[in-house]
């Protein structure tokens, strides 16, 4: 799982939703989802959804049923070097779920390539 983001980037983030039972919830619909980011200098916003499949859940193999979803984090939310966390809400159901992701520096593509090569 790909948790560091260069800053600008869309963000996928894999996210499982619970109720207060601690059942998986399966389901929820991006138009009852609401997104809370924390970002690296202690900054708290709400994530607008820009498209709409920035949160979808993810329903074959192995995933069926098991309440996972895949957020979809415009870079222009991703803005700040450090951690980041996203508290997420289902109106719903009420389920909540908490991800975090780590925020990078953008690299030059020269460095990248390097860095590539060296591995």
């Amino acid at each position: 799982m790909l948790d560091s983001y260069p800053v600008g980037k869309d963000a996928h983030i894999p996210v499982r939703l619970f109720n207060g039972a601690g059942a998986p919830v399966v389901g929820a619909l991006q138009a009852n989802v609401t997104v809370t980011i924390l970002k690296g200098d202690s900054v708290t916003a709400n994530v607008s959804f820009t498209v709409t499949t920035s949160f979808t859940e993810i329903t074959t193999g192995a995933f069926a049923n098991t309440g996972t979803y895949e957020l979809i984090v415009a870079g222009a939310n991703i803005t700040v070097v450090g951690p980041c966390t996203f508290a997420i809400k289902d109106s719903v159901s009420g389920a909540t779920a908490i991800a975090s992701i780590t925020v990078m520096s953008a690299l030059p593509s020269d460095v990248i390539a390097n860095v590539w090569a060296a591995s």
